[in-house]
């Protein structure tokens, strides 16, 4: 079977819908390879290995979020700007870790810790990369005089300030996935918090 970016893309979309419905526990190649009726072997020469598919479907999770970082980037930027790009950065970060894929990979990472490749993955492909961006980001505004020099850690005071503790209730089970309008306010009220803190 050919390899096309868009069948590559059916196979990262097909493993995150099963990740939802079996948990990442319950989660193998066979049944990806089943549920796309294509071999196993084939997903294993167009990956390498489960673990780096599912690095793969981290990263393209998580480079959802850092797409709209990636824009602001490549514009110049005033207070506006700031605040627009700031706003729509946590609700894309709301929307992606309040989804039932990244619970369910979330809980599976905890569930697997043992072997801390999962924990790996995370970090290293959502989180971290994340997180690196964000803080290019930010650089980019207090070098257009818009931020204060607060240092490296400003970055986490924005996405804590916009998750708070929303993502382990989802994680818990104890909170439904929050609506559009829900992540819009709390994007609104986390960034108005942290310019409060960070605005020059």
């Amino acid at each position: 079977m050919r390899q096309t970016p868009e069948r590559r893309q059916e196979v990262l979309d097909t493993a995150n819908q099963l990740i939802v419905e079996r948990g990442l526990a319950g989660f193998s190649m066979l049944a990806l390879a089943q549920a796309l009726g294509m071999s196993k072997e084939t997903l294993y020469a167009w990956f390498g290995s489960k673990s780096a598919l599912l690095a793969e479907l981290i990263q393209g999770n998580a480079g959802q979020v850092g797409q709209v970082l990636q824009d602001g980037l490549a514009h110049d930027v005033d207070a506006a700007a700031l605040r627009r790009t700031l706003e729509r950065f946590c609700a894309a970060l709301l929307d992606l870790l309040g989804s039932d894929r990244s619970v369910a990979i979330n809980r599976g990472a905890v569930h697997l810790a043992e072997r801390g490749e999962m924990g790996r993955a995370l970090r290293s492909n959502g989180r971290d990369a994340v997180l690196a961006l964000l803080a290019r980001y930010l650089a980019h505004a207090r070098t257009a005089g818009l931020l204060t020099a607060a240092g490296p850690g400003e970055a986490e005071v924005l996405i804590a300030l916009a998750l708070r503790d929303w993502q382990i209730e989802r994680l818990l089970g104890r909170m439904p996935a929050p609506t559009a309008r829900r992540m819009q306010a709390r994007a609104r009220e986390a960034v108005a918090l942290f310019l409060r803190l960070y605005a020059a």
